[in-house]
């Protein structure tokens, strides 16, 4: 029991306090934390890949671009029976194992580079715990676009992911037509009236939180993005 203990101890002192993976050897089981999010898997991809179960992920554990350069875990899809959609955005804390068969390189690569766990246990923990938006990946506006800043207002709503690795997780229910809100731009990417919006760090991220089914009103630039979308990067909350 006390080299179990030990071990644990030292793996927590290794990766740091805010470490995001924790396994311990004894029981094969596996303690993240992250956010949860939709999967982003379509049906097909799920019957394919028997994901079949897969309509949640916990991901955002921090430098998205180096984790997938460095080949690492970028989320696990989760077995559970007891997913709710208001853990959705939560920072969480899951224990649970991982499948054998989910333990193999390739197979992970070819899910997004997602492995599963079936979860054991489940619980929210405060925004502070999870790094999902890391300073590092705040590069607005893209070399070369030369991107109108825009201000938009509107009703903040949650979004589903188009693809596991997409982070397209809120939206934006405009309140008024967006060539009241922005006359210069042309060729706005949404007609209906909503638009994927992004957070850029996490301050803004936990705001989104907080603010869920209210009016709010952001600074930022559109981009191009997934399959030739377009998206609202934040820059600042205005109110």
């Amino acid at each position: 029991m006390k080299k179990i203990i030990i071990l644990i101890i030292a793996a927590c002192s290794i990766l740091g306090a805010s470490s995001w993976f924790i396994w311990s050897m004894r029981k094969n089981q596996v303690i993240i934390t992250g956010v949860i999010r939709t999967s982003g898997l379509l049906d097909e991809e799920k019957q394919t890949r028997e994901l079949t179960f897969a309509n949640y992920q916990v991901t955002g554990f921090g430098d998205y671009d180096r984790a997938y350069q460095e080949e690492q875990i970028m989320g696990y899809y989760l077995v559970s029976d007891n997913m709710k959609d208001d853990l959705m955005g939560k920072c969480t804390r899951i224990t649970g194992s991982v499948p054998e068969e989910w333990k193999n390189k390739d197979k992970i690569r070819e899910a997004y580079g997602r492995s599963v766990l079936s979860v054991k246990s489940i619980k929210t923990i405060d925004y502070s715990n999870c790094n999902p938006y890391p300073d590092s990946l705040r590069q607005w506006p893209q070399q070369g676009n030369n991107l109108a800043k825009l201000i938009l207002q509107g009703i903040v709503v949650r979004g589903a992911r188009p693809a596991p690795d997409i982070g397209y997780d809120y939206l934006l229910k405009l309140s008024e037509s967006f060539e009241k809100l922005s006359p210069n731009v042309e060729n706005f990417p949404d007609k209906t009236g909503m638009i994927d919006i992004v957070p850029t760090i996490n301050d803004q991220w936990i705001f989104l939180e907080n603010n869920i089914g209210k009016e709010i009103s952001l600074e930022g630039y559109l981009e191009w993005g997934y399959a030739e979308s377009q998206y609202f990067s934040i820059i600042n909350i205005k109110k």
